[in-house]
């Protein structure tokens, strides 16, 4: 009987050179949770609106829908090539996906929040590709869970990846990257699926992740090395 292809995927998992691989197993876990707590919150939930003063001037524009969406790919792609290239750097960054996201779920479960900001009369026309794609996300996404942001956690992940990896670790690479990240993060103000103080909350989040996850384990690396 021919062998399935889940079945392949396992075997080659159990390897001990692919066993990083089975570090993915998180991120079903975490949809699971993330989609109760957005689904199935009691009736009579209290949320808290995020807010400042910062939102009233940021105007709304519908084609940094782009750079939201871009995120996804973002962080794939840098998942992808740590996987196969450089292990290491994929375990320090899914580390840091794990303990940062997770954080945010349990933010999310013991304060709930939201956001209030989309505009009320938003109606693209048919051949507005860039307005029609935004409302897309928002038929699809709720305007709950939004502090601390994790497209802000996530992307800057991914610049924290890239620093420790040998191919994106040069100057030119890391402006490259880091530029994609901070227009990401704008791009959670300008389509108003973030207020400025979600951005700022995922701030310390994104640097305890740096810190426990990329830097001391770099470091904890190379005096290894050196014994």
């Amino acid at each position: 009987m021919d062998r399935c292809f889940w079945e392949d995927i396992i075997e080659e998992s159990g390897k001990p050179q692919n066993r990083h691989f089975k570090l993915l197993l998180f991120w079903p876990l975490y949809l699971l949770v993330f989609f109760l707590i957005e689904r199935l919150r009691p009736a009579g939930t209290v949320y808290t609106p995020m807010h400042c003063g910062l939102d009233d001037i940021i105007p709304f524009c519908e084609f940094f829908i782009l750079f939201y969406v871009f995120w996804f790919f973002f962080m794939a792609a840098m998942l992808v090539y740590a996987g196969f290239f450089e292990p290491k750097t994929f375990r320090r960054l899914m580390y840091y996906f794990i303990l940062t996201f997770s954080v945010a779920v349990i933010v999310y479960l013991v304060y709930p929040n939201c956001q209030e900001l989309r505009p009320a009369d938003f109606d693209p026309k048919w051949w507005d590709p860039f307005g029609m794609l935004t409302k897309l996300l928002y038929s699809i996404d709720t305007t709950t869970n939004v502090c601390p942001s994790e497209h802000v956690i996530g992307a800057f992940g991914v610049v924290f990846a890239a620093r420790d990896t040998r191919r994106f670790s040069s100057a030119k690479w890391t402006v490259f990257i880091t530029a994609q990240a901070v227009l990401i993060c704008l791009s959670t103000l300008f389509v108003k699926q973030h207020s400025a103080v979600d951005v700022l909350a995922a701030v310390p989040l994104c640097f305890a992740g740096w810190l426990f996850c990329f830097h001391r384990s770099r470091g904890k690396a190379r005096k290894h090395e050196h014994l």
